[in-house]
C-alpha cells in the first residue's frame, strides 16, 4: 500500500498559511509500506465528480512526476497534512492506469479505511 507525506514547506508551522496555498504547488512523498503494519495515517474521504482540478508534484521512489486532482482533495491535504502528516488518498494512492492494481486496491480499500487512525469525510 502506498500512503502519502506532504513536502511543500512554507513561512509558518503549517505547511503553507491559507493565502500561501495558491501560489505554491503541492509536493507529496509517496512511501511503500505492508498494509499489515500499523502505521498511524488518515484516510479523508471527498467527493468525486467533474469539478476543478490542480496539479501536484508526486515523488516515488526516485521518480518525480505531475499528478492532477480535484480541488476539494487537494484542500483537504493542505488542510490535515500539518496535523496529521501521513495521509492516504486513492487518487493519489493507487495507480489507477494499472487495472490489475486498481482492481486489487479497491478490494482493499475497506481495509485501508478500517485501519487508518481517522477518516475525515471532507466536504465542498
Amino acid at each position: 500500500m502506498r500512503l502519502i507525506r506532504v513536502k511543500t514547506p512554507g513561512r509558518h508551522s503549517g505547511v503553507f498559511a491559507e493565502d500561501e496555498a495558491t501560489d505554491t504547488q503541492l509536493k507529496v512523498q509517496i512511501d511503500h509500506v505492508s498494509i499489515d503494519r500499523w502505521i498511524n495515517y488518515i484516510a479523508p474521504s471527498y467527493t468525486w465528480g467533474e469539478v476543478q482540478k490542480r496539479r501536484i508534484m508526486v515523488e516515488d521512489g526516485g521518480e518525480t512526476y505531475e499528478l492532477e486532482i480535484r480541488e476539494n482533495l487537494y484542500e483537504a491535504l493542505v488542510a490535515i497534512s500539518p496535523v496529521y502528516p501521513v495521509l492516504w488518498a486513492d487518487a493519489i494512492c493507487i495507480n489507477h492506469n494499472d487495472i490489475e492494481e486498481k482492481g486489487q486496491q479497491i478490494q482493499q480499500m475497506w481495509r485501508i479505511y478500517h485501519n487508518a487512525s481517522y477518516v475525515a469525510a471532507w466536504l465542498e
